[in-house]
């Protein structure tokens, strides 16, 4: 048995039945703020899938919060599928978490600093940092007693579970993400 999980398109064209390769790009999240993409980036283990390179799907097409057709996905045997218990990760207690815990470590004197002051932490708010990167921004003065209980506070991959190829989805309606050297969507 191979794991079930699906995807929906608006896509008519014979072309989305042809095999598809995860991106090698970075791509900046569309529903989740990137300062709270960054800081998962910065925490995430290396067995788990890249979220900004990730195919995105779910176990339930019914549960998948697009419009469209759905169809099932037939993933190469090289995937890296996880999971998470939410539909979609901007339902996930980190979107909210995160950024109130910086800007209550920042304090109310942070926003009226002059650039100048502000500009080194800044990029943090920025698309698709690296972990390196996010690390560098952590280190700065302003931010460096915070790394510590962040990364108490990062719970998605605490969360996320890694899905085996030939078993079941933990969660019957959660977001599934995969990288994968190639997939495709197969009619249901």
């Amino acid at each position: 048995m191979s794991i079930k999980l699906y995807r929906k398109t608006n896509k008519t064209d014979s072309s989305i039945f042809e095999y598809q390769k995860s991106k090698s790009t970075r791509r900046p999240p569309g529903n989740v703020p990137y300062i709270v993409d960054n800081l998962w980036e910065w925490a995430r283990p290396e067995d788990m899938p890249n979220r900004r390179h990730s195919v995105f799907a779910g176990p339930d097409p019914e549960a998948l919060d697009i419009e469209g057709q759905a169809y099932q996905v037939e993933l190469s045997s090289d995937a890296v599928v996880a999971q998470i218990p939410e539909n979609d990760a901007k339902w996930h207690p980190d979107v909210k978490r995160l950024p109130k815990a910086v800007l209550k470590h920042l304090g109310l004197g942070w926003a009226t600093l002059p650039l100048e002051e502000k500009a080194h932490i800044s990029p943090l708010w920025g698309p698709c940092l690296s972990a390196q990167e996010v690390e560098r921004l952590l280190d700065e003065e302003l931010l460096v007693d915070l790394k510590g209980e962040l990364r108490k506070l990062i719970t998605l991959w605490d969360d996320a579970k890694l899905v085996s190829q030939n078993g079941d989805c933990p969660f019957s309606t959660g977001e599934a993400f995969f990288e994968a050297s190639s997939w495709r969507l197969i009619p249901t």
